[in-house]
């Protein structure tokens, strides 16, 4: 069950409660907002420039139907951020963050109970930068 309303506060919130809109979010952050789109190699190791993103993380995964989405994961070595997309739609629902807390809901609704720690360390997948 995904967790329902979105507030206009800028913290991130943990799993389960409501966290600032994916449009307010992706205003000012990096977002793919189509799962099409997401699971390209290139939506998330090189901006169109063909330059590398400056992520400050060491590897990006892309899993399919993990804890019941798709997903993208940026990891880093004490923290990760993640991108949920609904598999039906296509269309992402939430971000959120994963490291020595637990997890947290940055823009659009995170499940709760939280998703998968396997789905959001992208331990199920490859990284598709090739770093």
């Amino acid at each position: 069950m995904l967790a329902t309303a979105c507030s206009n506060s800028a913290a991130p919130r943990d799993a389960g409660t409501a966290c600032p809109s994916l449009d307010a979010y992706c205003a000012t952050n990096h977002c793919v907002s189509d799962w099409s789109e997401a699971q390209k190699a290139s939506s998330w190791c090189t901006t169109d420039a063909g330059a590398p993103y400056e992520f400050g993380y060491a590897g990006v995964a892309i899993q399919t139907d993990c804890s019941g989405f798709n997903v993208v994961v940026l990891s880093g070595t004490d923290t990760s951020m993640f991108y949920l997309y609904d598999p039906g739609t296509g269309k992402l629902v939430g971000v959120g963050s994963n490291g020595f807390q637990p997890q947290r809901c940055l823009a659009g609704t995170l499940p709760s109970p939280p998703i998968s720690f396997v789905c959001i360390e992208g331990g199920v997948s490859a990284n598709v930068c090739g770093h």
